[in-house]
């Protein structure tokens, strides 16, 4: 009866340990949050039927789904979400018809209270990807870097929708 009695104190000590471990990992605040906070919500692009709509999920993480307004229907084209991964915030981008329908990281390399800026050394084009609040209504994305020979930038204005 002892030893039944030791393996389920056991068992429960277990079941403790594992629990709020896992709560830790859920609940763990990013260095990115306080901006992500201020973009959840749909952002319309300047001059193009495109929508960008920032999320948070119930466990904490920022995703983004970029829909094509232009045919009357809403055609999903890129799935972005805000990763913590061993200690370092990664930017996931994944195009629909682009990259075998694989995600591309791009690693936090810096962070302002208004700015964010990921980079992707080893990626085509972009290698580089900026997030600016200019204000709470109005956000601009950068995406830049090396395309052939050439340094390429190209920027997106987006406007909040109410």
């Amino acid at each position: 009866m002892k030893s039944i009695m030791k393996v389920l104190m056991s068992l429960l000590l277990l079941t403790g340990l594992f629990a709020k471990a896992h709560s830790q990992v859920y609940s763990r605040t990013l260095p990115t949050d306080q901006f992500f906070q201020k973009i959840v919500g749909s952002w319309k692009l300047e001059g193009k039927p495109t929508l960008e709509q920032w999320t948070k999920s119930t466990s904490g993480v920022y995703q983004a789904r970029v829909v094509n307004l232009k045919t009357g229907d809403s055609l999903l084209t890129e799935i972005i979400k805000i990763v913590y991964d061993f200690g370092k915030v990664y930017f996931e981008a994944k195009v629909l018809n682009q990259n075998e329908g694989k995600p591309v990281r791009f690693q936090l390399v810096k962070k302002r209270k208004k700015r964010l800026k990921f980079a992707n050394k080893n990626h085509d084009f972009p290698q580089y990807i900026e997030y600016r609040l200019l204000d709470n209504d109005h956000l601009t994305v950068q995406i830049s870097g090396m395309a052939g020979n050439r340094l390429r930038k190209i920027d997106f204005k987006y406007e909040r929708v109410q």
